[in-house]
């Protein structure tokens, strides 16, 4: 009996380096804005971002376990990711920052979420899964 089972296949090893890393790509940026943005704002968007990253670093390590138990913070990622597109969006101000803002939520946020989205709707069976207990 294997200590660490691993994805089920070669798309679902790809999708869990890509959801951790993009939570792991989101520690360093933590402290940038703790850094940078005043303080109440700064916990506001602090508290966002580790969250997302929370939840993107647990589905894809469970995935790259072969972890069925990657749908709930696969749709947790989902929904703070959209949520942070959307707020980013809200918030930018015109000019410079708000193509930034539409820039990142179309190339990296909303994907990821669809991505998320996908993998959350799906059953473990779908590559081979075992079950999480």
């Amino acid at each position: 009996m294997a200590l660490i089972s691993f994805a089920a296949n070669k798309n679902t090893f790809r999708v869990g380096c890509v959801l951790t890393g993009a939570g792991v790509v989101l520690l360093p940026w933590l402290g940038y804005l703790a850094a940078t943005l005043p303080p109440a704002q700064a916990v506001a968007w602090v508290t966002l971002d580790a969250l997302e990253a929370a939840a993107l670093l647990t589905a894809g390590t469970r995935l790259l376990r072969g972890d069925a138990g990657h749908r709930a913070p696969a749709a947790a990622a989902a929904v703070l990711l959209v949520t942070d597109a959307c707020l980013d969006l809200a918030t930018a101000a015109t000019g410079q920052e708000l193509a930034t803002a539409v820039v990142v939520a179309v190339a990296a946020e909303l994907p990821l979420a669809v991505l998320c989205a996908a993998l959350a709707s799906r059953k473990a069976e779908w590559c081979g899964m075992r079950r999480s207990r």
